[in-house]
């Protein structure tokens, strides 16, 4: 069962978010998308959301798409609504061909990868080929400096649903 957040946790989640805006309430985003980028990212989204058994309020208008989110089991933000914001953030970036966010030096320096790279990886953690991303649906958060959420992977093996090739696990 998720709990709601405060408003301080979802003003500290929203500084990791940009474009998203919200309160404790709900959390929105709206994006100008072509159609057929629109169809591309509601696929990949829903991919993750069907994992997490938590689906975003999506609508459209002309070329803007809406992303509502909340929890309304809750009645408000959850963990589970600042973890799909994260991945509709990157799934919006990998379909508009943009690259994702630069990984915070403070992250760069953590323990996992601090480890990754004695091993012999020099390569970010954010960019999920560290050892638990193989237990990871996608990589929702770690682009954006949020908590990853760990979802059950049904297709051990396989390729991660919504993730360019670049980011698939090795």
């Amino acid at each position: 069962m998720a709990t709601l957040l405060t408003a301080d946790l979802i003003t500290d989640a929203l500084n990791n978010l940009p474009d998203w805006s919200g309160a404790t309430d709900r959390l929105s985003r709206t994006v100008a998308l072509t159609d057929e980028q629109h169809a591309e990212v509601q696929r990949r989204i829903m991919i993750s959301a069907d994992a997490m058994d938590h689906h975003p309020d999506i609508s459209r208008s002309g070329q803007e798409t809406l992303f509502v989110l909340s929890t309304h089991s809750e009645g408000g933000v959850t963990s589970l609504d600042i973890a799909l914001a994260s991945e509709i953030s990157t799934q919006i970036r990998g379909v508009l061909g943009q690259p994702p966010p630069p990984v915070p030096d403070d992250v760069k320096a953590t323990r996992i990868v601090t480890e990754a790279r004695a091993a012999g990886s020099d390569e970010p953690s954010a960019a999920g080929r560290r050892p638990a991303a193989d237990q990871l649906i996608g990589v929702p958060a770690g682009d954006q400096g949020t908590p990853q959420v760990p979802l059950p992977d049904t297709a051990p093996g396989e390729p991660e649903p919504g993730l360019p090739a670049e980011q698939q696990p090795r």
